[in-house]
């Protein structure tokens, strides 16, 4: 549709990574006596998935984005997954309209064609309807899972086709997408519904514009409760995104993206407690040349002052491969600074647009992540080797609404994993899009429970519990 959108979209999922509302600076003075190992192995996870957050963000903002009907790719975002859905319905539908000419006789809303498949513990029903008063055809897809452990187990999607001429198919148009997903009670993320109305179209009938709704519901007992994300997107390719996320308590949090039909734009997020980030973008598109940069700015009495990130992209549009430099400096209250460094390369495999991360720590720290993102899902698989030698085996999965699940084993060293030892801590955390989280971290025969929010960890035991500074 239009060459940035997708990768605007992407910032969806990752506008929540440094909301701070607690400024309680990380105090040690709990009840918990934990040693430092295992404080810093609580705190890994929420680490990575920021180094996650960043590297996705940078790819999909600086990336060329331009595609075509039968080429499209899919980041996770929902609105794009969105796009996509429309692109291959509006396709199916036309076939099944080419092969039943009997439709000019049709009346009124009439069922023109159904199949129901069942595979394994999945039933999927595809019907098309007709109404040839209107001369609009709606085309739905509606999948159940009766499996308990399958994470989506309901998803319907609809389109709404204005085909005209029905023995000329160069003038259908798409008009509006409905979807609905519901998931297992025991996932963070509970609904996603979403519409897409079309505004402009090319004279050949391709959408130009459009304005786009998603909410995504959260269970009842987490403190984030409703995304709301709106997005508009104008003939001159110019457009904005807005994301409102809704806390327990009634608190909100507004995050907003403008971009250009130049290839630039600009972001800004503010949070509950005064944070408030700013940013800058340039795609690869004209020169094959891009630039990204972000800053936070904390509020007083919080242990971080400032982070910034800065990156430069440089995309060969011939192996149509992107890499980049990145740099991402962290200014804490008392003046100390860490950083961090990073290599990104992005490139399409079959399906899949693989992004490769290769990052070094100031104090040593490193590790390779490798993203591979689908149609609505993302894998993450990685290892680590952090400033105490101990090797570490990252797995995680995000999702279309932002949130994500994300696990990790800590062993000894690299030769304890290959000679086949076990573990030393294993840590599982589950992300709502926030970029909050909670879950548990495993070690030495001990279970403790991990809340991650705002920069901030808190670790808990048999009533007692410990905060500390996830940056570290």
């Amino acid at each position: 549709m239009q060459r940035y959108i997708f990768s605007l979209l992407m910032l969806l999922t990752w506008m929540g990574l440094y909301s701070c509302d607690d400024n309680s600076g990380g105090s040690d003075l709990e009840d918990l006596e934990v040693s430092q190992e295992i404080q810093e192995q609580a705190a890994f996870g929420y680490q990575i998935n920021q180094i996650v957050g960043t590297g996705d963000e940078i790819g999909n903002f600086t990336n060329p984005q331009d595609v075509d009907e039968d080429d499209v790719d899919i980041p996770l975002a929902t609105v794009s997954v969105l796009k996509d859905q429309a692109n291959r319905m509006t396709r199916e539908a036309k076939l099944h309209i080419a092969n039943l000419p009997r439709l000019s006789k049709t009346s009124g809303d009439s069922l023109i064609f159904q199949h129901t498949d069942t595979s394994g513990t999945k039933i999927t029903r595809v019907a098309l309807y007709l109404d040839a008063d209107s001369g609009l055809v709606r085309f739905e897809v509606v999948t159940s899972d009766s499996n308990p452990d399958r994470r989506v187990q309901y998803d319907s999607t609809s389109i709404v086709i204005d085909i005209n001429d029905i023995n000329d198919d160069s003038d259908d148009r798409f008009l509006s997408l409905f979807n609905f997903r519901r998931f297992a009670g025991k996932f963070i993320v509970q609904t996603i519904t979403s519409a897409m109305i079309a505004t402009d179209w090319d004279v050949e009938g391709e959408v130009t514009g459009f304005t786009a709704t998603t909410t995504s519901t959260y269970n009842e007992n987490r403190n984030l409760q409703k995304v709301i994300s709106m997005v508009v997107l104008n003939p001159d390719e110019n457009g904005t995104i807005t994301q409102t996320f809704f806390f327990e308590g009634g608190e909100t949090s507004v995050h907003s993206v403008t971009f250009n039909g130049d290839g630039t734009g600009t972001f800004s997020r503010s949070f509950r407690n005064g944070t408030t980030i700013t940013g800058s973008f340039d795609d690869v598109e004209d020169d094959g040349m891009g630039s990204y940069q972000a800053t936070t700015s904390f509020p007083s009495g919080f242990y971080l002052a400032s982070i910034f990130k800065s990156a430069s992209v440089v995309f060969d549009f011939i192996d149509k491969v992107m890499t980049g430099d990145y740099l991402e400096i962290v200014t804490f209250s008392d003046g100390a600074i860490d950083s961090v460094s990073m290599q990104i390369e992005v490139r399409k495999e079959d399906d899949y647009l693989v992004t490769t991360m290769d990052i070094v720590k100031s104090d040593g720290a490193n590790g390779r992540l490798v993203i591979m993102k689908g149609d609505d899902l993302t894998v993450l698989n990685g290892t680590w080797t952090d400033v105490d030698n101990h090797y570490i085996i990252i797995t995680a999965e995000y999702y279309a609404d932002g949130s994500a699940w994300l696990k990790y084993e800590v062993y000894l060293n690299k030769t304890r994993y290959d000679a086949g030892a076990n573990p030393i801590a294993t840590g599982e955390y589950n992300f709502s899009p926030d970029g909050n989280g909670s879950g548990t971290l495993s070690s030495d025969g001990q279970v403790y429970e991990i809340d991650l929010k705002d920069g901030l960890g808190e670790i808990r035991q048999g009533g007692a519990k410990r905060v500390i500074n996830l940056y570290r």
